[in-house]
């Protein structure tokens, strides 16, 4: 990333090597109309990370026993999350894009820099002690309990917190760590920093993305293996006992055959691929175009594509709060019964 500085004296920046944008009518509209986008984000984001807390506090009478569940409390972290992001990163680049890029920015720009480094470590890593505590329930039922111990969460959420306070603030160490880059529409990290320094960019890339994509493959491919394998036992089994006693099976008026274990099946693999195809399409992208700029590729050819991938990025607390809030049929049903209450 390089910074120019043009006759009036304002200042751009950019991923891409000797890349210059000037602020001609084309590109002003382009920035209104991202930050049209952005707005839209950061108001569904609101919302839709406030329907995974409301739903998730008011699922159950008991509110001891509501917040002592793991899987509660990871959802409710997530939508807390979410909704921080949501404010101060989402809002952030929809008034930056109304107003344009000034100078003054720039010492606000380094800590939403690092608050959106930080907030995207957490997030993932959120996403993946889900899946993980999903894993656990399904592989050990017994000997992993849902009762969430105050003191376990607790240094869970503060390794996840400070690791990603180390892994955030080295940047702003460096000249210009977090710059504004107008292609990607916000504060990121520097990747035109010098080589010597391109190994902290790997770390990044392999903390924020990779390593939990890595844990969410393992845990949901076991939890697929097993819902295929365990449906295909249930219905065999079914077919025997048809066999044994000369009648066929009847379960909520319908026959039981291989049916139901297929549809059973067919969904844990649709609830599967719908978890990991939504990281996967919300950060993966955004990563090959971070390690395109620590490789010092011309980029300049594929700003609109860049602009695209980064603005997916960005719209991970929208992403995130429907496919773990209004897919969730649970939470669904919490809320209509919190709505119910309150009318």
């Amino acid at each position: 990333m390089i910074l120019k500085t043009n006759i009036s004296g304002q200042t751009n920046y950019s991923i891409i090597s000797n890349a210059t944008f000037n602020l001609d009518d084309n590109e002003q509209g382009r920035d209104l109309v991202r930050g049209v986008f952005f707005l839209i984000f950061t108001i569904a984001a609101v919302v839709l990370n406030l329907f995974i807390i409301v739903a998730v506090r008011n699922r159950r009478k008991n509110y001891l026993e509501q917040f002592l569940n793991i899987r509660n409390i990871l959802l409710i972290h997530l939508g807390s999350v979410g909704l921080a992001a949501s404010i101060l990163c989402l809002f952030f680049a929809a008034v930056v894009s109304f107003s344009g890029w000034k100078s003054s920015y720039r010492t606000v720009c380094q800590a939403q820099g690092l608050v959106q480094a930080i907030l995207t470590q957490v997030t993932t890593w959120t996403l993946a002690a889900i899946s993980w505590d999903k894993y656990q329930t399904i592989v050990s039922p017994f000997q992993h309990s849902n009762v969430a111990p105050i003191r376990k969460m607790l240094v869970l959420f503060c390794v996840m917190w400070i690791t990603a306070l180390i892994i955030g603030i080295p940047p702003l160490f460096y000249e210009n760590g977090y710059i504004y880059q107008r292609t990607l529409g916000s504060c990121f990290m520097n990747t035109s920093t010098p080589s010597r320094h391109h190994w902290y960019g790997g770390l990044v890339l392999c903390v924020l993305f990779f390593a939990p994509l890595c844990v969410m493959l393992y845990t949901y491919a076991h939890i697929y293996r097993i819902a295929r394998t365990h449906s295909s036992r249930i219905a065999a089994t079914m077919i025997r006992m048809g066999c044994v006693v000369q009648v066929p099976l009847v379960i909520n008026g319908r026959t039981v055959g291989a049916g139901p274990a297929t549809i059973k099946w067919t969904k844990a693999m649709l609830t599967i691929l719908q978890l990991l195809g939504t990281f996967i399409m919300t950060y993966i992208p955004f990563s090959v175009v971070i390690v395109a700029g620590l490789c010092g590729l011309d980029l300049c050819s594929f700003s609109v594509l860049v602009t695209v991938l980064s603005t997916i990025f960005q719209a991970a607390p929208v992403t995130n709060g429907a496919t773990y809030g209004i897919q969730n049929k649970l939470l669904r049903n919490s809320f209509r019964r919190y709505v119910r209450r309150r009318i």
